[in-house]
């Protein structure tokens, strides 16, 4: 009896010692990644924005696209942050020989996260950095600071004078036909009624559909005139002063699309003098909602758990110089 219970307490003794090496080391590696992480993520966002408000402010004529801000440059400074940052401490971990995961499998996995945690910042503070301006007439426009939401208490449309562009592309490897129309119309103020060559005050309303493309040419065209067919009856509804709020984009593709719809209306226009409030949005301004800082916290959660777990995979481990610095 005494002989097993020594046996036990020898088991339970060793158990106990391999549970707290495993706690130890999990809790190094822990230290090791994730302080550079966090600050990797919260430098970079604020990195960007402080860029993008000295630009706006101080250099507009540099200034990107929303899109570039939003995505491309979160894409671009990430992946550089983690190279030159991650990359050196993920050095200091031993990975298993036959095992697919890997630094550089560790940091391709960060670099997706990373992406998606900065696009959610950035997209927040496009959205949401810009307070209501209360336009009394169109005109007003000029007098007030470039902001990014209007609500015009009063103005006309012209849709004698409406323009559309067409945009037609696939998806889903070739599967879907996706088509974009962009409207544009004048606006102008009661009594002040002049839409002309270079008019400078315009609405634009997108409308969006997705078909199968599996479909003949002539089904296709048939839908596609519906569907133009469609979007002019509903641009009949729109009244600009009813409105709660429209989106000034200075640069953004969208932009761009609904130019091309003055252009083929206008034929000669002036692309840097043209004001354009597009995306009419139905809620009030105070209830708009954006779900991108909402986003933001849960990505961050699921990806905090997502690595914590790898590294509790005991197959990872130190390399003895980084155990040895650690203890002198």
């Amino acid at each position: 009896m005494k002989i097993s219970g020594l046996i036990i307490l020898l088991v339970n003794l060793d158990s106990n010692k391999k549970t707290l090496e495993f706690s130890t080391l999990f809790w190094k590696k822990l230290q090791l990644i994730f302080p550079t992480i966090f600050i990797l993520i919260f430098g970079i966002n604020f990195f960007e924005i402080i860029s993008r408000w000295l630009i706006v402010n101080y250099a507009p004529s540099i200034d990107f696209e929303e899109e570039t801000w939003n995505f491309l440059i979160p894409l671009i400074l990430s992946g550089m942050a983690l190279f030159f940052f991650l990359l050196p401490k993920l050095d200091l971990l031993v990975f298993p020989e036959q095992n697919k995961l890997n630094k550089y499998v560790f940091l391709l996995l960060s670099w997706i996260w990373f992406v998606f945690l900065i696009v959610f910042i950035q997209t927040y503070y496009t959205t949401c950095s810009d307070k209501l301006i209360n336009l009394n007439r169109i005109e007003d426009i000029q007098r007030e600071p470039v902001g990014r939401y209007y609500q015009l208490k009063n103005g006309n449309l012209a849709r004698v004078h409406t323009g559309s562009f067409t945009k037609i592309y696939t998806s889903n490897k070739g599967r879907r036909l996706n088509m974009d129309i962009y409207f544009a119309i004048p606006i102008f103020s009661p009594g002040n009624y002049f839409p002309k060559l270079g008019h400078p005050y315009w609405f634009g309303v997108k409308f969006h559909k997705e078909m199968p493309n599996k479909y003949s040419v002539e089904i296709k065209n048939k839908m596609a005139r519906q569907f133009y067919d469609e979007c002019k009856e509903e641009l009949n509804t729109y009244d600009i002063k009813r409105i709660p709020y429209v989106e000034r984009k200075q640069l953004s593709k969208e932009t761009k699309y609904f130019l091309k719809s003055i252009e083929n209306r206008m034929g000669v226009f002036y692309p840097r003098t043209t004001i354009i409030l597009q995306n009419p949005h139905n809620e009030d301004f105070s209830e708009r909602t954006n779900n991108s800082l909402r986003n933001f916290f849960i990505t961050l959660f699921i990806g905090t758990i997502f690595f914590a777990l790898l590294f509790s995979n005991k197959k990872i481990g130190l390399k003895e110089e980084h155990l040895e610095m650690e203890h002198i």
